[in-house]
């Protein structure tokens, strides 16, 4: 039997994945330069969200670590307030691996190959999905060497 909190959770997620959904109904407009269209990359992160939430049914059981909980704070928001005033700032390219293990560390992983392998694989994704395929150009910073390191690792990409 699956905990009320997971059903609640999985719930909350399909509102959100539907109302997103429904918003890119209002901007499925044809590019001339994207064969895609205007909601083709939203409606890839909402079926990304939904594979997630789903994933998360299927675990099912959960397991709640106190010693883990005691650490999680106001500060644990506050990391990600600081990634969003830094990240426009600094780059995307730049802030985020740097928060993804931060704040992987934050939450009490201390494996440090873990966090590496973590942090890579998904900075590799969503460059493959953002740069690839999609052709979304992510912020490159407003800082200067933080432009320029941003611009040249997006050049160096493509």
């Amino acid at each position: 039997m699956m905990a009320r909190s997971t059903v609640l959770e999985f719930g909350v997620w399909l509102l959100l994945i539907v109302g997103g959904l429904i918003l890119t109904c209002q901007f499925d407009g044809q590019l001339s330069n994207y064969k895609y269209g205007a909601a083709g990359w939203p409606r890839v992160v909402l079926v990304f969200m939904f594979i997630l939430a789903m994933a998360q049914v299927l675990k099912g059981s959960r397991t709640v670590d106190y010693n883990m909980t005691s650490r999680i704070s106001y500060s644990s928001f506050l990391i990600p307030l600081l990634y969003l005033f830094f990240m426009p700032r600094m780059g995307f390219y730049i802030s985020t691996p740097l928060f993804l293990g931060g704040y992987m560390g934050f939450l009490g992983e201390s494996r440090l190959l873990h966090i590496m392998s973590s942090v890579f694989l998904a900075y590799f994704f969503v460059m493959l999905i953002f740069l690839k395929l999609l052709f979304v150009p992510l912020p490159v910073g407003s800082w200067g060497g933080f432009y320029e390191i941003n611009s040249y690792l997006v050049a160096w990409i493509k």
